[in-house]
């Protein structure tokens, strides 16, 4: 894939975010696309679908794109939120040495 279409892809994937503001309430809990509890949060603020989302030096697959597209729980004051598993919480808050 070719630079102009991985930002082309990017673009998309921002413009789904955007014009798709229903979703899960916040604040609030909801779950990831593969099942596991979490809780909705900034983008920046979950490391795995941050890092999915900002990749832009490994090749996006649908699977991906998906993946992220499905971690969404709304916009708040026109910032994407994610679902982001309590699981990936515990283990950042541990190795950061901050608690939740």
């Amino acid at each position: 894939m070719n630079l102009h279409n991985r930002w082309f892809v990017r673009v998309v994937v921002l413009a789904v975010f955007v014009c798709s503001t229903f979703g899960k309430d916040l604040p609030g809990k909801c779950f990831t696309p593969d099942g596991k509890p979490g809780a909705c949060l900034l983008l920046k603020q979950c490391p795995s679908v941050n890092k999915l989302a900002n990749d832009y030096e490994t090749r996006i697959t649908l699977d991906t794109l998906q993946f992220v597209i499905n971690s969404q729980c709304n916009i708040r004051g026109g910032v994407l939120t994610v679902c982001c598993s309590f699981e990936e919480l515990d283990a950042t808050a541990e190795a950061t040495g901050n608690s939740l």
